[in-house]
Parts: C-alpha cells; structure tokens; sequence
C-alpha cells in the first residue's frame, strides 16, 4: 500500500493523508469513472428529452388526438412503458374537458404533466396501494384511503369530511375507490390540505402570541 503523510482528519484507502495531498491513484480512477459515468448518462437524458419534445411537437400540430393516437404518443415519449387500458381510462376522463372524446393542444400540456409524474412515481405509488389495499382488489375503499390518510398525517385521526372530500377529488370515474393513478392525486390533495392546516395552526399561535403582548 502506499504511505502517505500523517495529517488531520481525512481516511483514504486505510491510510491518514492530509487536506490537498494528492489522492491515491484507485480513488481518482473511481472518481473519473464516476464523472464519467454520469456524464454519459447526462447526455443520454438530454438526447431524450430533445427527441420527446421533437415527438410531442410533431402531434401537438394536429387539431386534436383520438384514443389511438393518445396511446401512441405516450408509447413514443415513454419507451417500454405498458400503456394499460385503465390508464389511457383516466387520461381521458381526467383531460377531456369538453367531453368530446379527443385530447386537444390546450388539454395535452396537462395530460403529459399527469403522465410524467405517473410514470416516475409509479413504484411508490403502487407500493402504497399494496401496503393499504387491504382486500387485495387493486383500489382503495373509503376505509382504506383513510387508512393511508391517517399514516401521512403523522398517526393523527381525521375527520370523515376530510376523507369524503379527498374521495371526490380523486374520484375521476365515480366508482367510489381510487386506483393506482388516481391515487397521485389523492396523495397532491392531502399533502396540500396538510399543508394548509399547518399554516392556519402557524397563524393561530402568531395571533396568540401577538394578543397577550
């Protein structure tokens, strides 16, 4: 091994070496792989980006998409992604505003934001629906989404107003249960009323102490 001069606090392959003496020769190696590596993967990104946003112009030209064109678009943006049926579901109930069966320009930018937080949440998202569907069916009763409500809010009981009022903003299809992907907006919603019920109590105590002074 080589031996390096005794200094303070640094520990590099076993050995003490001070502050701006040269690192062994293995750490720079790993580090120049390392700064390598991601710089490939860097580039890779960007390549993808540049070709995602090259696909979605190319479809953003047309008036407006149908189902099959919808499923496509996602298929090109999002390579090796299963588009399942149930997906392209509430894709189009949640982004058809006018209800006339097709995606416009103006609906679209939404729709690809939705997609996009879908596709790179969906481990955690299909992780807490296996840890809170309790029946094993694959969506989220009442109780159960109170369940998952009440884990988020630190173990804190929540009012039943509170669970109906997130229901019926998740709820895209009207069935009463919330799947995996409405799921992610059952969780925006809570962390957001969490949030907001935070900045209430922070106000309050601000009120209350601003009164006895």
């Amino acid at each position: 091994m080589e031996k390096y001069q005794v200094g303070t606090v640094e520990e590099t392959e076993g050995a003490r070496i001070r502050k701006g003496d040269p690192l062994p020769r293995k750490h720079n190696a790993r580090v120049g792989q390392a700064r390598l590596e991601k710089n490939r993967e860097n580039v890779k990104k960007a390549k993808e980006r540049k070709l995602q946003n090259r696909r979605i112009s190319q479809y953003s030209e047309t008036e407006s998409l149908n189902r099959h064109q919808l499923r496509e678009l996602l298929k090109d943006i999002h390579q090796g992604h299963h588009i399942a049926d149930a997906e392209l579901d509430f894709l189009m109930m949640d982004r058809d505003v006018d209800g006339d069966g097709v995606i416009t320009a103006d609906e679209l930018d939404a729709l690809l934001n939705i997609w996009h937080t879908f596709v790179h949440q969906e481990e955690d998202l299909r992780l807490a629906m296996e840890t809170f569907d309790r029946n094993r069916n694959g969506v989220l009763d009442k109780k159960e989404l109170r369940a998952l409500m009440i884990s988020i809010n630190g173990g804190e009981d929540i009012l039943d107003e509170e669970v109906d009022w997130v229901m019926a903003q998740a709820d895209v299809d009207g069935n009463k249960v919330i799947s995996v992907l409405e799921l992610r907006r059952a969780l925006a919603v809570w962390y957001a009323t969490i949030e907001e019920k935070e900045e209430r109590r922070e106000e309050t105590k601000k009120s209350s102490t601003c009164s006895l002074l």
